[in-house]
């Protein structure tokens, strides 16, 4: 009989919880969170991809570097990155493309 009345209790008390209404986080503001993260962590990667250079000449890194740059709303690093890169290691192609683009949002 105990058994029977704390499975009810159980059932009883799971099933109040199930119906309860749960606060849900307004969207815009997970989103928010969302991309503070998304903007942090490519600033920490450009950090890293500006350490691991270090001025020699890695074509991958170099153009994941740039197209962060322009992602992040630093055109004119992107630029000045770029003409660095090809005055010293010679023309590549992404490089160039990405250190030519507009600022975001134009």
């Amino acid at each position: 009989l105990a058994a029977g009345l704390a499975a009810l209790a159980i059932a009883v008390t799971t099933w109040a919880s199930a119906i309860a209404p749960r606060h849900k986080p307004d969207p815009r503001v997970v989103m928010r969170g969302e991309l503070a993260q998304v903007v942090q962590a490519r600033k920490l990667r450009i950090e890293i991809l500006n350490i691991e250079i270090a001025g020699r000449c890695l074509t991958a890194p170099s153009e994941e570097l740039v197209r962060l740059l322009v992602l992040d709303g630093r055109s004119a690093d992107a630029r000045h990155f770029a003409d660095a890169y090809i005055w010293h290691c010679g023309g590549d192609d992404v490089i160039a493309r990405w250190g030519a683009a507009p600022k975001p949002g134009l």
